[in-house]
């Protein structure tokens, strides 16, 4: 026996070329390729990563509209930090150490520029969705970090059903507030460098819109260092690994970059146009990833040339034509403006 429905089905349609014409809103960021404006992110790594600390760090700039690890901040910007790792007190020492680090006055601050809630057994759930939305309405924040899933997720973390409610709930907070969403969450083990290294259901990294994990890549006294690295984006292209190094002491916690975006950049797009270089001065316009890696030499290494290789695919300047063989498209395709891609 079929089955029977109270109301009929109906497809949302948009035919090819309506949807070509079709006026959308840009892609807007709070923090330049690092946080999207009415955006999920989620922000992945092991214990004792700085996970709390680069999200306290961007809740501070963005407070200021100063640039956080090299990316711009758009406009000055409000938070609020549910934290449901850390009390209290835990919280106020290092947003003091942070705050010292940075030379900022506390006195420069609204009240409400950063909110933390600490600790209120907050769950993704419709009636803590509810309340939470009428923070939203109160206090307008642009930036909402919770910290961390596991505190907050009703159910088994390696449920799908589970996690896929984690954003049908924030969805329609993102879409009538147009507030960014980062999500702290850990890894299966280790550091992690892929979606599938994030802990528990898959659907954890299907569902948001972007990704990084950060990781510790070194260690001395009283100073770590850590990178992030931007494993997914639904819009525009993966940004190369940013690195840092934290260092301080009890009363001051700094934040320096080992490595800046703009040098990373500057590489990066270095690598790009040698291989293109290369590439055209093939007879065929074609060679496989080995002689490409050969031709650059020392200025990249087969990671950051993976890279590079990925990201000029997506723009259009570079054909995939079977595993480890590569060539320069024959069809001249529309120029697209790379800087600001990155």
């Amino acid at each position: 026996m079929p089955t029977k429905h109270s109301e009929p089905f109906q497809f949302n349609l948009t035919g090819c070329k309506k949807l070509y014409d079709k006026d959308l809103p840009p892609v807007e960021y709070l923090v330049d390729n690092f946080i999207m404006t009415s955006g999920l992110t989620y922000l992945v790594g092991g214990p004792g990563c700085f996970k709390t600390g680069i999200m306290m760090l961007t809740s501070i700039c963005g407070a200021k509209g100063s640039e956080v690890l090299h990316f711009d901040v758009k406009k000055p910007f409000k938070t609020l930090f549910i934290d449901e790792e850390n009390g209290l007190a835990n919280t106020k020492f290092k947003f003091v150490q942070l705050l010292n680090g940075l030379e900022y006055d506390i006195n420069d601050f609204k009240n409400d520029d950063i909110i933390f809630s600490n600790i209120s057994s907050f769950k993704f759930n419709e009636l803590h969705i509810h309340t939470l939305e009428k923070l939203i309405k109160t206090h307008k924040p642009d930036l909402i970090v919770i910290d961390n899933i596991a505190r907050c997720l009703v159910g088994n973390e390696r449920d799908e059903k589970d996690v896929s409610a984690v954003l049908n709930l924030l969805k329609p907070l993102m879409e009538k507030y147009g507030t960014a969403f980062v999500i702290i969450h850990h890894t299966r083990k280790g550091n992690g460098t892929s979606l599938e290294d994030i802990s528990g259901s898959r659907d954890f990294g299907a569902q948001c819109d972007n990704a990084f994990f950060i990781s510790e890549t070194d260690k001395e006294d009283n100073k770590k260092e850590f990178t992030l690295k931007h494993v997914k984006t639904r819009f525009g292209i993966e940004i190369p690994d940013v690195s840092f190094n934290v260092s301080g002491n009890a009363d001051d916690l700094i934040v320096e970059y080992s490595t800046t975006v703009v040098e990373k950049k500057e590489k990066f797009n270095m690598v790009r146009l040698q291989m293109l270089d290369f590439l055209r001065a093939q007879p065929n316009g074609a060679a496989t990833f080995s002689d490409i890696l050969t031709y650059i030499g020392d200025i990249g290494s087969e990671r950051l040339l993976h890279s590079v290789i990925n990201w000029t695919i997506k723009i259009g300047q570079l054909n995939k034509l079977k595993r480890g063989l590569y060539a320069i498209p024959k069809k001249k395709k529309k120029s697209i403006d790379i800087n600001n891609l990155m």
